[in-house]
């Protein structure tokens, strides 16, 4: 919000867990390939909407770029918090990211928030987000973290997309 803010740009930002659709909020019901692709259909909006935007001339800000790269690290060990291979829409779950990291509009620029365990904690507990006590999610925050970097930069070379590392300290937003 704050770089749109400074920048003059339009920004497409996730929705705050409260504003989420039910299949997420509630995946222990509807399992979490229905939470997974509940909250997809709001990024992917926000993705092409944003698109729309930049060829109309506007300067565009999209939050999360998480549809892109997920099929990078959907199967590595330690993310089976996001969706277990034991999950009988798994395949699909990787079909479908796949399809999005090939499909999906592609940015002029990525920023890679770099950060520490620390400050990824703090965030957590200002989030205050009840997906984050999915149990193996705050353990795998090393390897997800160098899966996120490891993904940014595959799909940064793989598109010659302009890759930005931030390294991201506990600070208010305008700092």
């Amino acid at each position: 919000r704050e770089l749109a803010l400074i920048t003059g740009a339009k920004i497409f930002l996730e929705p705050e867990e409260k504003n989420w659709p039910e299949m997420m909020r509630r995946s222990h019901i509807y399992g979490e390939f229905a939470a997974m692709s509940s909250l997809r259909n709001v990024r992917v909006k926000n993705l092409y909407d944003a698109r729309v935007l930049k060829n109309e001339g506007h300067l565009v800000i999209v939050d999360s770029y998480y549809d892109k790269i997920t099929s990078y690290y959907l199967e590595k060990p330690g993310m089976e918090w996001l969706i277990s291979p034991s999950d009988p829409y798994f395949q699909v779950a990787k079909w479908l990211t796949s399809t999005d990291t090939e499909h999906l509009p592609d940015a002029d620029c990525l920023v890679l928030l770099d950060i520490n365990r620390e400050t990824w904690n703090s965030y957590l507990k200002m989030r205050n987000r009840e997906r984050d006590s999915l149990p193996g999610f705050q353990e795998s925050f090393s390897l997800y973290k160098n899966y996120i970097e490891e993904a940014a930069l595959k799909l940064s070379r793989e598109r010659n997309i302009k890759l930005i590392r931030f390294i991201q300290v506990k600070a208010p937003p305008k700092t």
